[in-house]
This record gives structure tokens, C-alpha cells and sequence, in this order.
């Protein structure tokens, strides 16, 4: 371990942080732990950070380290950290800024933290848990959070809680990079042909098929307090209960999913799997979008309860589907997942909106609502 590198690293990213109202010094202490065991562990700062987060320091040189030295002195050489800490701030606007995160469980957020330009900082503390690789000859198709494996694999095996991160280019081919994961409450695996290989993956060869029946898992809704975020709050969201992925050497296949639905400005919406193939499409952050089948050909703004955001008018729907976010990060440092995706509907234009300092409507080209818990 280098130390000095490592107090290097948690100065310029924590350096001239101190607590916000109502956090305890403490707190900040155990913010830079979690991240000076991060980086000793070999993380950069990019792991750990959104692309926003500045760096740039605008302290006197002769700066006082030492505070940031004795954390680092104890740490200890050992096993890697089960807990991936991950900075972001209130400046993060885009949602792009938590691509590296995307899709993953926060256990626990500590902060505010505020830096010298009096921006607030938090660090979410995601789970690191023990995931066992479903791979063909090099290369990774998904990783299943599962802490043991019978060997020799049993033709049906049924799992209890976990994650499923499956890479993006076996769901849509191609080269696209990243993960897309989903938690789910129960699982069934069958295995047929499916070989367990040295190190513990499973390893998928010509004639192996993989069929993992997830119970998806859905977080409970946080609604937001009013006044804001009132047609957040009045929001209906039903995520699909069940999916089913094959897995084959060629790739992953969404074999099976439940239908779901969702009630926005008053409008439901169903949606249906249909036989279309997943893409990547870019919807703010970049998602798994898998086609399903839109119960209605237009979506007339009901009730728009906002004062803030006045949105009016009717447009026709282009398309819509089960969208799963994509994480960038790399499969090393992919935490537990969180919930079951979203629901998203594009839409033609034909809204039209009022805020701010507008005295007349605005009419709003294409539009695209992606709901979620």
C-alpha cells in the first residue's frame, strides 16, 4: 500500500470538505475511511466519483495533511473492501453524472459534506457482494450474486435473494459496453449442459443453455414532499414481477417478461412484450430498452397538479418498454442491485408547457417519460 499516494487521492477529493448542518465529525471521518480503503485497494478516483465532482483545489500550498495521514495509517493489509463508497454532489444535474452507479443499492448516504465553494457532497455506500461469473470462453455474459454453488450443478436449483448484472452486448450484441443489473427476491436456475469452471464461473459451452426465472424485486416509493414533485407523488407504477433470461454462448435472451404499467398526469398506459429485440437508447442516461407493445396510440396530459411545471396537450406515442439502466463501471466494482428497471414511453411532439418566467405556453418538440420507483 502507498500511503503517501493514498492521503495524496483523499486530499484531492476530500480536502477541504467539512460537515454540513446536523453532521457529526464522525461522520467525515468515516466518509474518508470508507474511501481511503477504496483507494488502497486500487480504485481510482474515477470509480469512486461522478465526473462533476471537482477536484481542483483552491487551498494555500502548506495545506495541514495530517488528519487525512492517521486515517490512512490505520488501515490494514487485508481482504478488499465490501463496501464501495461513491461521491457525488448537489451540483449533478445531469443524469448521466451516475451512469457509474447506475442501477446499484445504496445501503447507506453520509453528509452533507460541504467544499471551499460551498457545494454540498455525499458519500452513498454501496454493497459489494460475492458474484459468480456466467461466462463463454472469454468472455462475461452476466454475474450472479450467489455466495455458494453446488458442485456437480443440479439440473433446477432454486435461489434466494440476490442481483443478476448482465452485460449489455449479450442482450443487444455488438460491442456495447456495460452492465445492467436487477435485484430479485427469488430465482429459479435450470442448467443443461452448463460446466462449472476453475475459479468458480460458470462456464457456458456449443449446447449449454442457462435459464435463470427471476422474482424481480421492486423498491418501496419514496414520494416526494410537496410542494414539489406533487405529480411524482400521484404517480401509479406497476414494474414487471417476473422475467426470465436464457443464456447461450451466443448471448442472453429475454425469453419471458410480465406485463406492467404505469398512470402519468392521469393517463394509464399497459405495456406487452412483444417480439422486437432489445437496444441501447439514450433517455437522459443510457438505458436497456427491451420493446414492449403501448396500450394506447396517444397520451393526453390528464391532471398536471404542479405549479412549477405546467404541462398541457396531447402527443402521439412513438414507442415503449421495460428500460434497465446502464452501469459503466467495471464488473469488479458493480455492487447489489436495486430494483426492477423502469417504464419508459417516447412520445411525438405536442405538449406543451408553462415555467418559470413564461407567460404563454411552450410547445415541447419530442418527449419521453421514464418512470420509476
Amino acid at each position: 500500500m502507498d500511503r503517501p499516494a493514498v492521503t495524496n487521492l483523499l486530499s484531492e477529493l476530500t480536502g477541504t470538505w467539512s460537515t454540513g448542518p446536523a453532521v457529526a465529525t464522525s461522520e467525515l471521518g468515516e466518509a474518508r475511511t470508507a474511501l481511503a480503503s477504496a483507494f488502497a485497494s486500487g480504485l481510482r478516483s474515477d470509480d469512486l466519483s461522478a465526473p462533476s465532482v471537482s477536484r481542483l483545489r483552491l487551498t494555500a500550498a502548506g495545506e495541514d495533511l495530517r488528519p487525512l495521514e492517521t486515517i490512512v495509517a490505520m488501515l490494514k493489509p487485508g481482504p478488499a473492501p465490501d463496501v464501495r463508497p461513491f461521491v457525488r454532489s448537489a451540483a449533478d444535474l445531469d443524469p448521466a453524472s451516475r451512469a457509474n452507479i447506475a442501477g446499484m443499492k445504496v445501503a447507506r448516504t453520509l453528509g452533507p459534506f460541504v467544499n471551499e465553494l460551498g457545494i454540498d457532497h455525499f458519500v452513498d455506500l454501496i454493497p459489494l457482494t460475492k458474484k459468480i461469473p456466467i461466462e463463454t470462453a472469454g468472455s462475461i455474459l452476466a454475474l450472479l450474486e450467489l455466495e455458494t454453488l453446488a458442485i456437480p450443478l443440479p439440473k433446477t436449483l432454486q435461489l434466494g435473494v440476490g442481483s443478476l448484472w448482465i452485460a449489455v452486448r449479450a442482450l443487444v450484441g455488438g460491442t456495447s459496453a456495460g452492465f445492467v443489473g436487477l435485484a430479485f427476491s427469488k430465482a429459479v436456475a435450470e442448467f443443461t449442459n452448463v460446466h462449472a469452471a476453475p475459479g468458480g464461473a460458470l462456464l457456458l459451452k456449443a449446447g449449454s443453455k442457462l435459464t435463470l426465472q427471476l422474482t424481480l424485486e421492486h423498491p418501496p416509493a419514496q414520494p416526494p414532499a410537496p410542494p414539489i414533485g406533487v405529480d411524482a407523488s400521484n404517480m401509479v407504477l406497476n414494474l414487471p414481477a417476473h422475467v426470465t433470461f436464457v443464456f447461450e454462448t451466443t448471448g442472453a435472451t429475454v425469453s419471458a417478461l410480465d406485463d406492467s404499467s404505469a398512470t402519468v398526469y392521469s393517463t394509464a398506459v399497459a405495456l406487452k412484450r412483444n417480439a422486437v429485440q432489445p437496444r441501447v437508447d439514450s433517455l437522459g442516461l443510457s438505458y436497456v430498452l427491451v420493446p414492449c407493445d403501448v396500450s394506447t396510440t396517444s397520451f393526453v396530459v390528464g391532471t398536471c397538479a404542479s405549479t412549477d411545471f405546467i404541462l398541457s396537450g396531447a402527443a402521439q406515442v412513438k414507442s415503449g418498454g421495460w428500460a434497465l439502466p446502464i452501469a459503466t463501471a467495471p464488473p469488479t466494482v458493480l455492487g447489489a442491485a436495486a430494483g426492477a428497471g423502469a417504464l419508459a414511453v417516447q412520445l411525438a411532439s405536442g405538449f406543451s408547457t408553462v415555467f418559470g418566467d413564461l407567460a404563454a405556453p411552450h410547445r415541447l418538440g419530442d418527449a419521453t417519460f421514464t418512470v420509476s420507483h
